[in-house]
């Protein structure tokens, strides 16, 4: 990262770009580039249990690379399991995968898979509930 950042400025400097455009061009995400906007999705459990496992969420990716999810399940479930979580953080690219690296929240570190430009899935685990899970998003309509 730091390597990258180096050379940027270098290439920055030798093509006369002001130092305030190298601080904004550095500071942009490419990940965060290419997802950058809102995702409308749900989860969904897909191993053994005694409740249904379901949410609707919404994935907000800013440029920058950070992220925010919240979910809604349809259902209260037992146990002081809350209805309504959400959490926060980076996307990074590894492996050709999308990782939510979470910083804030319930929910792991999670890889999604993307197919064509509107569609992110995963299959992780709720660790809430302690299940499997299938996530599925798509780009909203409005997004880039």
């Amino acid at each position: 990262m730091r390597r990258t950042a180096l050379v940027l400025s270098i290439a920055f400097v030798v093509a006369g770009v002001p130092p305030s455009d190298m601080a904004a061009a550095a500071a942009a995400s490419p990940v965060g580039q290419q997802l950058a906007g809102t995702w409308h999705g749900s989860f969904a459990q897909v191993s053994g249990g005694s409740e249904r496992d379901e949410a609707d969420c919404v994935l907000k990716v800013k440029e920058d690379g950070t992220f925010t999810a919240q979910c809604s399940r349809s259902e209260p479930l037992r146990g002081g399991v809350s209805k309504a979580f959400g959490w926060s953080g980076r996307v990074v690219r590894q492996r050709g995968r999308f990782i939510l690296k979470t910083t804030d929240g319930p929910w792991p570190s999670t890889a999604l898979t993307q197919s064509g430009s509107d569609r992110l899935s995963a299959l992780t685990r709720d660790p809430q509930m302690e299940t499997f899970v299938l996530m599925d998003f798509e780009r909203a309509a409005n997004a880039p």
